[in-house]
């Protein structure tokens, strides 16, 4: 009689664990549990490096790994660790909340969402022409372009609305209170809304555009990529320059949660890494040794520097 009831109950277990999954796939839902570790190969310098860097900063990154014989995958890393693990399958370009908790990201056409473990991948919107994502500063939207529009969904409910249109948008982000937009389009020019002032946006020349915490500055990148320029939003003049490393370009700078640090990668054959820069003095440091990292986005956590 035990045995049986031991039985009927493991039965009810499974059961119920499948309806779970079927409300949750239901609901664009899919909950995620295996997990790869990349070790990567470092030199002893490379180790010094990065365990140096974590004494500094108290940081995670995000980062999609792209070959052109498998799907592109969205990985994490540790500041401070020399591997990274593996969060989604069939997923690019990632970007954290503003909270560090969640990961929205693109998946074929669909804006994504999951938790910063990597589980519960959640269906935000279905898109036509999807290319770029970032998370809304106030936590409650994902901003994303399709096509000649940039639209926002809002996760709660995943009503979607459309913020601008009429061009071929590339990169975008925003500020906290929404009122400045920046975005790169087709042509490597750069549009820069401020709904406070004008719904026309000034055009500039450049690409791979983002915005700093306080959206007082932006970045772009030089026109060869052997630099990323800081300009001030209000004067648009410019405010500083980061070097690319020796011998390499670097690409898709992104602003961190933090003032003082951002991303980006290097363009080099077999050598495309995620490097953090520290924007006061310019100093830098590879982090991701894989050879094929690509649109990091870094979160700070509290207390970090």
């Amino acid at each position: 009689m035990k045995t049986l009831l031991g039985k009927a109950k493991s039965r009810r277990i499974q059961f119920g664990v499948v309806i779970i999954v079927l409300v949750a796939l239901a609901a664009g839902i899919a909950v995620s549990t295996r997990k790869r570790v990349y070790e990567f190969q470092c030199t002893p310098e490379q180790i010094a490096e990065i365990t140096a860097l974590s004494k500094e900063l108290d940081g995670v990154i995000v980062f999609q790994r792209e070959r052109k014989d498998r799907p592109p995958r969205i990985c994490k890393t540790v500041i401070g660790e020399t591997r990274a693990t593996r969060l989604a399958k069939n997923g690019y370009y990632p970007r954290w909340s503003p909270d560090g908790k969640r990961i929205a990201f693109l998946r074929d056409n669909k804006v994504m969402i999951m938790t910063s473990s990597g589980r519960w991948q959640r269906r935000l919107a279905e898109v036509k022409a999807p290319w770029a994502i970032c998370y809304h500063s106030n936590g409650k939207e994902v901003l994303f372009t399709d096509g000649d529009a940039i639209k926002s969904v809002t996760i709660d409910t995943r009503e979607v609305r459309t913020l601008v249109s009429g061009h071929d948008y590339r990169v975008l982000d925003i500020s906290e209170d929404g009122a400045r937009l920046a975005t790169s389009i087709k042509g490597h020019k750069m549009l820069l809304y401020d709904f406070a002032v004008s719904e026309v946006p000034v055009i500039k020349r450049g690409c791979s555009i983002s915005l700093s915490p306080d959206a007082n500055f932006f970045m772009r990148n030089r026109g060869d990529h052997s630099q990323v320029v800081i300009w001030d939003w209000q004067t648009k003049e410019l405010a500083k320059t980061i070097s690319a490393p020796r011998g390499t370009t670097i690409d898709n700078g992104f602003w961190s949660n933090h003032q003082g640090w951002m991303v980006a990668r290097t363009e080099a054959p077999g050598n495309e890494n995620v490097v953090v820069y520290y924007i006061p003095d310019g100093s830098r440091t590879c982090v991701t040794f894989c050879g094929d990292s690509n649109r990091p986005d870094l979160f700070v956590r509290l207390g970090g520097n």
